[in-house]
């Protein structure tokens, strides 16, 4: 997986409202990462990046959105 590339999809859905592929991409790069995998990009340190990158995903992957 690509981290960024998913982060960008995940940001792109979440502009775009399409909140199931939000959710699909949130639970793709949580389960990424918490695996050991790099997360994204984000600020440029990747332990805080693996923190906001996991906790942004877990918020949108819970979010039940009508």
């Amino acid at each position: 997986m690509d981290p960024n590339t998913a982060w960008i999809k995940l940001a792109t859905a979440v502009t775009a409202e399409r909140w199931e592929e939000a959710a699909e991409v949130a639970e793709n790069l949580t389960a990424w990462v918490s695996k050991g995998g790099l997360p994204p990009s984000i600020t440029g340190q990747p332990r805080f990046d693996r923190i906001v990158a996991n906790a942004i995903c877990k918020a949108i992957a819970a979010w039940e959105v009508d």
